[in-house]
């Protein structure tokens, strides 16, 4: 059947036009023309297109390699010249009178840039008798040991006022001579000469001693496949400068290489450059690729016009086969299509039981008699790390914690055997990082497969984080409830009804009872102990009114009947409904505070009193000795001044001052005293004034003076 429809296909596409020569030729022969034409014609086309492209591609190549090394030696180049220019830039900014030694020379020289691209530079320079001198500023081992003043008569005729750098070179091709023994690169010692001008006169010559080569071989022109050749020409004269030729190159090959030229100058001196490029390996073989390529679509049609006209006589008999086979390949069709519809079926409910057993938390496996694993589901990747096809295959109990090996093997034995119906244990299970998690392994049942051999069906069940958050759970509760048990304050929890639910062993130490087992059986209403009960009321009303207490102080019994203070803070612990659950709190002693308090208070009441009395005091002292001072101050003062008439000694009269002197120091340190007394009520006012200090030195002299005797 497959072979009758093209024939059928080929018959039907013969134009009308060509009816005459089909009825003579025949349709196999149509068909052989047909085919034969239309592989010509692509083979052709192929071959054409194919040419143009390589074409092309070596056109491209070829202008790749040629602006790289264009690029790379106008660089090569502009280092030459920039190393001139820079040379002589720095003599421009030293200046006709700078003083000329080794030292000045040596430390301009280390400025020059790319200086390493020369072997020699020497700097030619008049004295002052018009005399030319050449001294050398940079030297290799290849620069010679001829003199700096050898160069003066072979350099000066060149130098002219017009072009600021030349390059002078041997005329003769026979001065190329190797460079590092190397054949394949020669090269022609070259002068580049740069002239310092002013006032229209040469006044300094840099001479650069160089070898292209230098430069040049940086580039590794040679180490591309493609170049045989290449080579740098004085523009003006045609001479060779540099020739470098790759190894194994002959005059042969450079004529049937192509030839890339381009200029560049030097200074004004022009240069020309050649660059040799060869056909590589690869692009000889790819260009014979389009006469492969035409011999193989050549090759192809004539097999296809033979195939055809086997097929066209093959198609003759095999149509009575067809007829007989239409009939058994219409059932066939069928059995395909009812058998395909069962597969896809078949493959929809795996995939589904696939996903149901692959969205499983847990891992589910399979494993033969001996332990060895034969499925496992997507869960075991996420738990363990392994891949599944790493992991087939694999001795399950290999897995496990060394210290869980035999007692696991020996259940999973017994259950093998039929002397279990399935367990399940705790174990731990190694997992791709080397570490080991806690897990719950169960076999569940054990069948049998088309080979009548064990199968053990079972789960693993990761429950290290649950492990985990236990032993977290474990120790927070350790930890708080050390802290309670340790608190300096007393804890409770206290139901709605007074009874004592929880209590810390301080909370029985404040109460006066031995342990909080104590407390909590032989205390049976909390509220009873307070001593005023309108403060456990208030206590009940804030909690419920507010949620929390702080800081309630109140007196409360003892166990052994006297009243301790003590500070409250609670809140109320209620459910989601809002139903009161019970109040939970701490209670500090603060009796000692309080009793601290009290004897503060009444020691302020004290000094409050004799505070008093002592202001009383010196009110009532003050009043009582200015008034008899008045009468001293003013009598002494009528008999010092005579005004009742003369006292008759002279003694007298002085007494009288003195009397009167010593009354008004007396009422000073009565004011003193009453200040003394305002300063302590917050009466006293400070008032700024100007004193003399002699005045208040001469008082403590006639105070003082004769203690100081």
């Amino acid at each position: 059947m497959s072979e009758k429809v093209p024939a059928q296909r080929t018959s039907k596409a013969v134009p009308p036009g060509l009816s005459k020569v089909v009825s003579k030729v025949g349709k196999s022969g149509l068909t052989q023309l047909m085919v034969f034409l239309n592989g010509l014609i692509l083979t052709v086309t192929a071959f054409i297109t194919l040419t143009i492209f390589i074409n092309q591609m070596r056109a491209d190549d070829i202008k790749a390699l040629t602006d790289r090394t264009k690029s790379s030696s106008i660089i090569n180049l502009s280092r030459l010249s920039g190393a001139m220019e820079a040379a002589g830039g720095i003599f421009l900014l030293r200046g006709e009178d700078a003083i000329v030694n080794q030292t000045t020379l040596t430390a301009l020289a280390g400025i020059i840039p790319d200086k390493m691209l020369f072997d020699r530079i020497i700097w030619i320079t008049q004295d002052d008798k018009k005399n030319w001198q050449a001294f050398d500023l940079y030297q290799t081992k290849a620069g010679g040991q001829i003199p700096a003043s050898d160069f003066i008569p072979a350099v000066m005729p060149h130098v002219r006022i017009d072009q600021a750098m030349v390059l002078r070179a041997d005329a003769s091709d026979a001065s190329l001579q190797p460079v590092g023994g190397n054949e394949q690169v020669m090269a022609k010692p070259l002068m580049i000469i740069r002239n310092i001008s002013s006032n229209n006169r040469v006044r300094h010559v840099i001479l650069g001693l160089t070898h292209l080569s230098t430069g040049f071989a940086d580039m590794k022109i040679l180490d591309d496949e493609g170049v045989s050749r290449f080579m740098v020409r004085d523009g003006n004269t045609g001479n060779r400068l540099l020739q470098m030729t790759k190894p194994g190159a002959t005059e042969t090959a450079a004529l049937d290489s192509t030839a890339q030229t381009w200029s560049a100058m030097l200074g004004s001196t022009p240069l020309d450059f050649t660059l040799d490029i060869q056909e590589n390996v690869r692009m000889e073989f790819i260009s014979r690729v389009p006469f492969l390529l035409l011999l193989f679509g050549l090759t192809l049609t004539m097999i296809g016009t033979l195939y055809v006209r086997s097929n066209h006589r093959q198609s003759v008999r095999l149509s009575a086969m067809n007829t007989a086979l239409t009939s058994k390949n219409t059932e066939l069709k069928n059995h395909i299509e009812e058998t395909s519809r069962l597969y896809d079926a078949m493959q929809k409910s795996e995939r589904e039981y696939r996903g149901v057993i692959d969205s499983v938390s847990d891992i589910i496996f399979e494993t033969d008699s001996n332990g060895n694993i034969l499925f496992v589901n997507a869960t075991w990747e996420k738990i363990t790390g392994f891949s599944i096809p790493h992991s087939l295959g694999r001795d399950l109990f290999d897995m496990l914690h060394p210290a869980d090996h035999e007692q696991q093997r020996f259940a999973f034995m017994s259950l093998v055997r039929g002397g279990e119906q399935g367990y399940r244990s705790f174990t731990r299970l190694q997992t791709a990082d080397g570490k080991f998690r806690a897990v719950d392994l169960a076999f569940s049942m054990v069948r049998t497969d088309n080979t009548r051999n064990a199968r053990v069906v079972g789960t693993i069940t990761d429950v290290e984080e649950r492990r985990r958050a236990e032993k977290a759970l474990a120790e927070a509760e350790k930890k708080y409830r050390t802290i309670v048990e340790n608190a300096a304050g007393g804890i409770y929890q206290i139901g709605p009804d007074g009874r004592i639910l929880s209590a810390n062993p301080a909370l029985a130490r404040i109460l006066g009872y031995k342990d909080a087992l104590e407390l909590t059986q032989t205390l049976a209403d909390f509220s009873t102990i307070y001593v005023d009960p309108r403060d456990r009321l208030r206590y009940e009303r804030e909690l419920e009114t507010m949620g929390f207490i702080r800081n309630f102080e109140t007196g409360i019994k003892h166990r052994d009947g006297h009243v301790i203070w003590i500070a409250e803070n609670a809140r109320a612990v209620k459910d989601d409904d809002g139903r009161m659950l019970y109040f939970e709190g701490s209670i500090e002693d603060i009796t000692q505070r309080k009793v601290a308090e009290q004897e503060l208070k009444g020691a302020k009441l004290q000094s409050d009193l004799a505070n008093r009395a002592k202001s009383e005091f010196l009110a009532n002292m003050s009043h009582e000795l200015r008034t008899p001072l008045n009468a001293i101050i003013g009598f002494s003062e009528i008999i010092h001044n005579q005004a009742m008439g003369p006292v008759g000694l002279p003694a007298y009269v002085e007494y009288a001052g003195d009397i009167q002197d010593s009354g008004k120091r007396l009422l000073t340190v009565i004011n003193d005293i009453l200040d003394i007394s305002r300063i302590e009520a917050g009466d006293r006012q400070l008032n700024e004034t100007l004193f003399s200090m002699k005045t208040v030195g001469d008082t403590c002299v006639s105070l003082l003076g004769a203690k100081a005797e």
